[in-house]
């Protein structure tokens, strides 16, 4: 049987090859907790049994926010989806069904898919960055 993480270390092991700071390139997340923590010079993976990883989503910058980037293709049918909301000031995002019906693309091609909760989140919150009072 393969190691846990099999997959993800020759995806390492292959951002090594290319790059002489594979680790900028990658994220962690400990067991039990919901925010993905960036690598640095003092931290590097140790591919342990209670820690998630992936590789940094790619990002898009609005105003002051690294926005990780939002869905470019159709998801399928029955897939779930966040999309940001700024008038919900506790989850800043909504959730939906994948059905390819108009709102679905709609959204799609705004630009405002994400596959998780944080992500379209982060969309909102640098949304409203850009035109609140008093920042």
């Amino acid at each position: 049987m393969a190691h846990k993480h099999a997959e993800l270390m020759k995806q390492y092991a292959e951002d090594a090859a290319n790059h002489d700071r594979p680790w900028e390139l990658w994220q962690y997340k400990e067991r039990g907790y919901y925010i993905w923590e960036d690598y640095d010079d003092d931290i590097r993976p140790s591919w342990s049994d209670t820690t998630e990883y992936r590789r940094r989503p790619k990002t898009i910058r609005i105003g002051k926010y690294d926005v990780p980037e939002p869905v470019r293709t159709p998801l399928p049918n029955g897939a779930i989806y966040y999309v940001p909301n700024v008038f919900v000031d506790y989850t800043f995002c909504d959730m939906y069904t994948w059905y390819n019906d108009r709102p679905d693309v709609n959204m799609l091609n705004n630009g405002l898919v994400h596959l998780d909760k944080e992500s379209a989140s982060i969309h909102a919150k640098a949304i409203i960055s850009l035109t609140k009072f008093g920042e």
